[in-house]
């Protein structure tokens, strides 16, 4: 697991939950380690986190930070293996806009 190097701003929030910064820390950016057609449905917890983390992160990051674009990528592997392919596609092309 990554340590709160990877996310110095979103740790030193107070808005962003250990359990949405978790999340995020262990999203396999392989895609799931490879397992492609092994995606599952989100549960409608796991979506509601998702959206406050994105919005959270919207509000605390500049979108020229590193650490923006990383979030943006890490949100669109999650939805990417969660088949929610015009999500992934629109935080997938925020990450890319903002390095």
């Amino acid at each position: 697991m990554e340590n709160q190097a990877d996310f110095p701003m979103l740790t030193r929030s107070k808005k962003v939950s250990p359990e949405m910064l978790r999340m995020l820390k262990a999203t396999d950016t392989a895609l799931e380690g490879g397992r492609k057609g092994k995606s599952r449905t989100p549960t409608a917890a796991e979506k509601t986190k998702l959206q406050t983390l994105r919005q959270q992160s919207e509000q605390l990051l500049e979108r020229t930070d590193p650490e923006y674009a990383k979030v943006m990528h890490r949100l669109a592997v999650l939805y990417h293996s969660w088949n929610s392919y015009e999500e992934a596609e629109t935080l997938y092309r925020r990450a890319l806009a903002s390095s």
